[in-house]
């Protein structure tokens, strides 16, 4: 997940990537492969951009990435990708998949059994590729 690089060339280097992904001939993938060459952002620098930096009694990423999490799934899951980018955030926020499996079952009551079921296998799948990394 995280290095131990500073933070702010975690940032170069992460709009490094999205440059070199989108400049790459991508017209022959599939939007799920697509979405997996999509880099995840460092913690730092969710936390910089994202966090509380600007605004110090305000939320931090992780909480706005939980509340990412509940518009995604309140509306029914219409983009898995952006399920998929919320999770690996979460994940790279040094979220627990329990946790995040924990919230996905309390937002089942404004999704419903079959986006709460594709949610916990993509956040399973999600953890599987990590432990693999």
């Amino acid at each position: 997940m995280s290095t131990d690089q500073n933070p702010y060339e975690q940032m170069l280097s992460f709009v490094n990537e999205v440059f070199k992904n989108a400049s790459m001939d991508n017209s022959d993938l599939s939007v799920d492969e697509y979405a997996k060459r999509g880099p995840t952002m460092p913690k730092e620098a969710m936390e910089f951009l994202f966090g509380n930096t600007f605004n110090k009694l305000g939320l931090d990423a992780k909480t706005k990435l939980f509340l990412t999490l509940a518009g995604v799934l309140a509306q029914g899951m219409q983009s898995e990708q952006v399920l998929r980018q919320t999770i690996r955030h979460l994940r790279e926020a040094e979220v627990s998949a329990e946790n995040i499996s924990e919230a996905i079952m309390l937002l089942s009551l404004f999704s419903g059994p079959l986006v709460t079921t594709k949610a916990l296998k993509i956040t399973y799948e999600i953890s599987e590729e990590l432990k693999e990394s």
